[in-house]
């Protein structure tokens, strides 16, 4: 198993990552419209669900902020949002950063995986460019009627992320974020240990708008997706939540600009 290991540190300041997800959860090895397992909720995901969301709109404890950066036409009756989003983990200790995908979080803190995935998730590394020098982030995606997307982010650490895109046919006026403890993978085993692959991103990281993009879920030299996942159904993931958050999506000058 993979295991997580201390990053290089960057230079303070440069802290620009600008992400593309539009497709990153769409990926998989099967289609990813299929019927969801029934489960039991286990008593983590019941104490997750009973912690409530606190407003970010002005509250410097807020890890989190979002802005617009455009809005368009998409698959009817979908509409396309182009956001950034800027993390920050004050703890002393690594925190994943669950992020809504294109529906919100389920509250409950419980995400069921796809009858018809065995694992449930995809991944995609980005960087500036091929260099092992180049800062990366990893982002997490998990295939299920309610899907979410996970950042592992270090201590003291800031990741901001610009497009970032989400399709629903809902007006999205707030974002879901969540400081999360642990992603346990049916319950039991943290997701950073069940997966084949690293999962912490780096300290500080800048990446531009055209990132270099590599599957963690490929293997180059089998030509195939990868063979070392562990052989067990990922039935659901449960989200161990230290604190939720609803930031507002406020409009950016860019986004001010193209309106105009």
């Amino acid at each position: 198993m993979a295991k997580e290991v201390h990053h290089r540190v960057f230079p303070i300041g440069v802290a620009i990552l600008l992400v593309s997800l539009g497709s990153a959860c769409a990926l998989s090895q099967s289609a990813t419209k299929g019927t969801v397992e029934q489960n039991t909720v286990s008593p983590s995901a019941t104490q997750t669900s009973k912690i409530v969301a606190m407003s970010g709109q002005g509250d410097p404890n807020c890890p989190a902020s979002a802005s617009l950066i455009k809005v368009g036409p998409s698959k009817p009756p979908l509409t396309f949002y182009e956001l950034k989003l800027r993390l920050v983990n004050r703890r002393s200790d690594p925190t994943w950063f669950l992020l809504r995908d294109d529906n919100p979080l389920e509250s409950s803190g419980q995400f069921a995986c796809y009858k018809d995935e065995k694992h449930c998730f995809s991944a995609m590394q980005w960087s500036e460019n091929a260099s092992q020098h180049a800062g990366r982030v990893i982002v997490i995606c998990f295939l299920g009627r309610n899907s979410f997307r996970a950042v592992r982010v270090p201590p003291r650490a800031e990741v901001i992320m610009g497009h970032y895109i989400i399709n629903t046919a809902e007006p999205v006026s707030d974002f879901d974020v969540w400081e999360v403890e642990s992603l346990l993978v049916n319950g039991k085993t943290p997701l950073q240990d069940w997966l084949p692959y690293e999962v912490m991103s780096d300290r500080i990281v800048h990446i531009s708008e055209r990132p270099k993009q590599t599957s963690l879920d490929w293997d180059r030299t089998l030509k195939n997706y990868r063979q070392d996942y562990p052989n067990e159904k990922v039935e659901f993931v449960t989200a161990n939540a230290i604190r939720k958050w609803l930031i507002p999506v406020t409009p950016s000058k860019q986004s001010q600009m193209l309106s105009k």
